[in-house]
């Protein structure tokens, strides 16, 4: 690495720093801190249910594309099995 890429580099993460620093300072105006204390639920959740435990729904496309891609999987595992012979 040159001096001159060195330099450019060193500038760039000082200009960074001086940033990031001047944006950990900021705070949050007030009426945009209500807005979101608003915004959140006055309750806590219920009981979430798993995913697993969760009705499933299958529509025809994602069927077929299940079905298609399971087709492919054991053509693919068929041809490597017969060339393994």
């Amino acid at each position: 690495m040159r001096d001159g890429d060195m330099e450019r580099h060193v500038d760039f993460w000082r200009h960074v720093e001086r940033e990031a620093h001047a944006r950990r300072q900021m705070r949050t105006p007030v009426h945009v801190y209500r807005q979101i204390m608003d915004a959140l639920p006055q309750t806590t959740p219920s009981v979430i249910t798993p995913w697993w435990r969760r009705p499933r729904e299958v529509t025809p496309v994602t069927a077929l594309a299940v079905t298609a891609g399971l087709l492919g999987a054991g053509m693919l595992l068929g041809a490597t099995l017969l060339h393994l012979r």
